[in-house]
């Protein structure tokens, strides 16, 4: 006899209940109305857009802001950048930045945040109407906790480019399952260009043997090379190591919210008191060997299954994060891919109980950073926004 409440035998129980009609509207009511709040208190004082519009400003007017502090132009731009006082992404970011700075801080903000968004739409609308080919209700229900999820509002309020990377990432799997390996491969250089650790998916294609893609990738990432050291300078795009210092200092790693292997791992050993141990370099390397060797094992796996590339693929999104020198809570906002992969799986019931826990269990720990914590402009949140610092992660 088919449980109670199931109206697909397929899928579980509690999932279904999700869908059903009351409770379908009220986490969207909730999840608009967070949003729509949200909305309100942008732009904040303090974001990641300042970084990226004053390093890309500087490197406009011939100043090398991976050497040169840019405080000054920050103070005349009107745009505080809490302390961080010089270029920390790679040349290439900052090159395909600098058109933005052609328009007042204020207007680029806004372009910025657009583009962002739109992004994000884009890849949402492939994974679920294209990619996965969801139900109407489980594409609600994902969309509903998409729009609640902290990870979303982390990234938007600080103004990360991740939405971005996501969008590349969704069109390079789509274009792989169409056999495309040139424009997928390009989709995986403008990432790792863009921003560095996106460039851990090529494991996938090389566990995937998909060669002609994985070639793509390096001939895409030789051009935006030359591209970048033709439009911001020899020096200036060797100068990047500095920022590679700055991110893997011991002021980075200590933060709590550096969610990579390399930041927790070294936090470990600070904790018991060995600062100076010549253990930590190599506690990383191991912890990243065995995140890779265990990605590599489940993804061979599941290719003798027969199962989707996209469900490997979603893991290899995971551990491009961990595997990152430094990664950040707003760098989950990636995680929506591997969420929909297991939901749908779910919905077909050919997802482990466990598979589904874990996804559960990801998601309710992202709430230990509350996200009434990006709110705490308004007077009414300060006290739970003071809490959720207290006991959630610190940027």
């Amino acid at each position: 006899m088919k449980p109670s409440g199931c109206l697909n035998p397929k899928t579980p129980c509690a999932l279904q209940l999700f869908t059903r009609t009351p409770v379908l509207l009220l986490l969207w009511i909730l999840s608009l109305a967070y949003a729509a709040r949200f909305i309100t208190t942008l732009p904040p004082k303090v974001s990641d857009f300042n970084h990226f519009y004053v390093g890309a400003l500087s490197f406009r007017h011939g100043i090398n802001a991976y050497v040169t502090h840019f405080d000054d132009l920050s103070r005349q731009v009107g745009l505080d950048v809490d302390g961080i006082r010089q270029a920390t992404y790679p040349p290439t970011f900052y090159l395909a930045f600098e058109a933005l700075t052609l328009l007042g801080p204020r207007s680029a903000y806004w372009t910025w945040m657009s583009l962002s968004g739109l992004s994000f739409a884009l890849a949402l609308y492939l994974i679920v109407s294209a990619e996965l080919r969801m139900q109407p209700r489980m594409a609600a229900l994902f969309g509903a906790l998409v729009l609640l999820y902290p990870a979303t509002y982390e990234h938007f309020h600080y103004g990360q480019p991740e939405s971005i990377f996501l969008l590349l990432l969704v069109l390079m799997l789509r274009w792989l399952h169409q056999g495309r390996d040139a424009p997928a491969g390009f989709a995986l250089a403008i990432a790792a260009m863009l921003k560095g650790f996106p460039v851990a998916i090529a494991g996938y294609l090389l566990c995937r043997s998909r060669w002609r893609a994985l070639i793509w990738t390096a001939v895409g990432c030789g051009i935006i090379t030359a591209l970048s050291i033709w439009g911001l300078g020899v020096r200036e795009s060797l100068s990047f190591s500095e920022a590679t210092r700055f991110l893997t200092s011991e002021d980075a790693l200590s933060k709590s919210g550096n969610i990579s292997i390399n930041g927790i791992a070294s936090r470990l050993f600070w904790f018991f008191g060995a600062y100076d141990s010549e253990y930590r370099p190599i506690a990383v390397i191991f912890g990243d060997l065995a995140i890779i060797s265990l990605t590599i094992y489940a993804t061979v796996i599941s290719v003798a299954s027969g199962h989707e590339d996209s469900r490997a693929f979603s893991l290899w999104i995971v551990t491009m994060i961990l595997l990152s020198p430094t990664a950040w809570p707003e760098y989950m906002i990636l995680f929506v891919l591997p969420f929909a992969v297991i939901l749908q799986a779910a919905s077909q019931g050919e997802a482990p109980a466990r598979a589904l826990w874990a996804m559960v269990l990801s998601y309710a720990i992202s709430f230990s950073r509350h996200f009434t914590v990006l709110l705490a402009g308004d007077p009414a949140l300060r006290s739970s926004a003071a809490s959720a610092k207290i006991f959630g992660w610190s940027r």
